[in-house]
């Protein structure tokens, strides 16, 4: 399975590492570990994650930090659309 970023994602990847990055480094690297789980995950399982309201975007939730991505499936790759903090006022 490919994954594709779309440019949003990138942008909200960036906003999340820099912050975590004034927080603590080790966060950064727990960070970045997580979001391999994540697409370990969907390169097995891309149709796991719940459909949002918007078909057929889905949502996947990180575990142990508070962001959710959203993507869609293309085929045989997954777009990740964007990284969103849990306190953003969007529905799931």
């Amino acid at each position: 399975m490919e994954f594709k970023e779309h440019d949003e994602f990138r942008r909200d990847l960036s906003t999340a590492i820099n912050y975590y990055s004034d927080v603590d480094q080790e966060l950064v690297k727990g960070f970045i570990r997580e979001l391999r789980r994540m697409k370990n995950h969907l390169a097995t399982f891309p149709e796991a994650a719940p459909l949002t309201t918007e078909p057929p975007i889905r949502k996947f939730l990180l575990q142990r930090f508070p962001y959710r991505v959203r993507y869609v499936l293309h085929g045989d790759s997954i777009l990740l659309l964007t990284l969103e903090h849990m306190s953003e006022d969007k529905p799931l």
